[in-house]
Formats: C-alpha cells, structure tokens, sequence
C-alpha cells in the first residue's frame, strides 16, 4: 500500500521508526485527548495536513493528502451508535 491509515496509536511515540522501517518516508501523528491516537504514513509527501481533536469527534480527525488524494482519519466513538453516526455525518460534511 502506499498509504496507511492507522487507529489506536496508543503509545505511539515512536512512529517515526516504525514508519520508516517499514518503507514509509512520510507519516503524521494526532495525538488525541483520550490516548487512542491515529495516524497515517504514506510513501509519497503528505500535504494540507490538519488534526482536530474535540468537538464532534470522540478522539480526532487526521486530515492529510497524498498524490491528490484527500485522506480522514478518524477512530470512531466507543459509546453509542448514535454517537457514531454524529461523527460520520462530520465526516461526509467535510467530504462536499
């Protein structure tokens, strides 16, 4: 793959190496309130970066493109489908 998306970075901190070691010279990291982190590494340059943690997403939304491709990531809330459906309805906002 040339870009992965990752959930529950938990402890996370040393991403660069892994992403690195594992062939990806480009990687971000969103550190999020609750500890459950995502993150992304691409082969290709990452660019229009942006993170939001807080209010509507339960841990953030990691925002990034690579080859022109827009990215979100994003770790769903644990807490009630209702919740969850709140955070798509984000998701698909930012999406138009």
């Amino acid at each position: 793959a040339d870009v992965v998306a990752l959930q529950e970075c938990n402890g996370w901190h040393k991403l660069p190496g892994v992403a690195v070691e594992c062939g990806y010279e480009h990687f971000e990291l969103l550190e999020c309130k609750t500890g459950y982190h995502v993150g992304i590494m691409s082969k290709t340059p990452l660019t229009n970066v942006r993170g939001s943690v807080g209010a509507p997403f339960h841990h953030g939304l990691l925002e990034a493109e690579a080859r022109g491709i827009r990215f979100l990531v994003t770790h769903l809330s644990p807490k009630s489908a209702a919740r969850r459906l709140e955070e798509a309805g984000a998701i698909r906002t930012r999406c138009v």
